[in-house]
């Protein structure tokens, strides 16, 4: 089983259960409901197994912290027993825990799979993982007192995905300085309490997808100032707090969509100053204070930056679409320098 279909697992397993209960006929084991292999995976369920295993330097197969509903489990309160562990070779997965704060992998340099943190409702911090430096994918979901990230600051690469989803009272993201290149996607997603992102000072490449929505009370984004590529879609969304879209100023290429829509606050569009190319389509919609659209002249004054008509089959949506705005210019508009009303 590929690595990051793990977390996959954990969170369909949760719902099957949540759902129906024994009926299923499924027996409940934590190896068969998250895909691990007792032979060669480090289950551990209690806090007495986290602190046996404090000479562990080395593990080839999976780790699992967590809650398990065939096994022994009590509540786990922290990782301490996990400060000598530096390479995982499969995933590491911390689930239904009562740690508060995400510390005792300080040594810890390389995950091959999955490091998902899910669901853990008493977590208010993570910190302190500033020795990790490779890792396939990075799930943040579904803690629901998680106040700060705090960290990852020798991170340089993250193969797939980068997910910090649905944790709802997350206040603070800072950190991933030395992150230079996400192979997928990045989703900071439905945070409500969101009000700083800063960091990501290295990054130039998203091979995806960047996805940013639904944190309703971000005013300022001070993040990802050396952005030069996106493989596919840059897409803002619900960030209700949002004023200034003065982010991106070192943005070259969006090979997809560029989407803006639905930012009640947003009044300029003033960073993307040399964005070039929009692959796909420019789509501006739905902010009712917006008027000025100036960061976005280098881009319209580019042969090739935008182009004319419509995508194409299957949707033949238009290239062009700015819409429902307090200003609406047209293409030839923001050409000829009326970038602002």
């Amino acid at each position: 089983m590929k690595a990051r279909n793990i977390i996959l697992l954990v969170i369909s397993s949760f719902l099957l259960l949540s759902c129906y209960g024994d009926g299923t006929g499924l027996k409940r084991t934590c190896e068969n409901l998250y895909g691990l292999d007792p032979k060669k995976d480090l289950i551990l369920t209690t806090q007495d197994h986290v602190d046996q295993v404090f000479t562990q330097t080395h593990v080839s197969g999976n780790v699992y912290i967590g809650h398990c509903p065939d096994k022994n489990s009590s509540r786990i309160t922290n990782l301490n027993g996990l400060r000598n562990l530096t390479k995982i070779d499969g995933s590491l997965l911390i689930f239904e825990t009562d740690i508060s704060v995400l510390d005792g992998l300080d040594n810890l340099q390389e995950i091959g799979g999955v490091l998902s943190i899910y669901m853990n409702s008493s977590l208010k911090e993570i910190k302190n993982l500033n020795a990790l430096k490779t890792v396939n994918e990075l799930n943040v979901f579904g803690n629901d007192k998680l106040l700060h990230i705090n960290g990852f600051n020798n991170l340089t690469n993250c193969n797939t995905t980068l997910t910090i989803n649905v944790n709802a009272n997350l206040e603070t993201i800072e950190g991933f300085n030395n992150l230079t290149y996400i192979g997928e996607d990045l989703s900071i997603m439905s945070s409500n309490k969101l009000v700083m992102v800063n960091g990501f000072d290295s990054l130039t490449h998203v091979g995806k997808n960047l996805l940013f929505g639904s944190n309703i009370l971000i005013k300022k984004i001070e993040a990802f100032n050396n952005l030069k590529t996106i493989g596919e879609d840059l897409d803002f969304r619900y960030n209700w707090g949002l004023e200034r879209f003065d982010i991106f100023p070192n943005l070259e290429t969006i090979q997809g969509r560029l989407i803006i829509e639905n930012h009640k606050a947003l009044q300029s569009i003033n960073g993307l100053t040399n964005l070039t190319l929009i692959g796909n389509q420019l789509y501006i919609a739905e902010n009712p204070k917006l008027s000025d659209y100036c960061g976005l002249t280098q881009l319209l004054q580019t042969e090739g930056g935008l182009q004319e008509g419509d995508t194409g089959s299957p949707y033949n949506v238009p290239y062009f679409v700015i819409k429902n705005n307090l200003y609406n210019p047209s293409r030839q508009d923001l050409q000829d320098g009326y970038c602002s009303e």
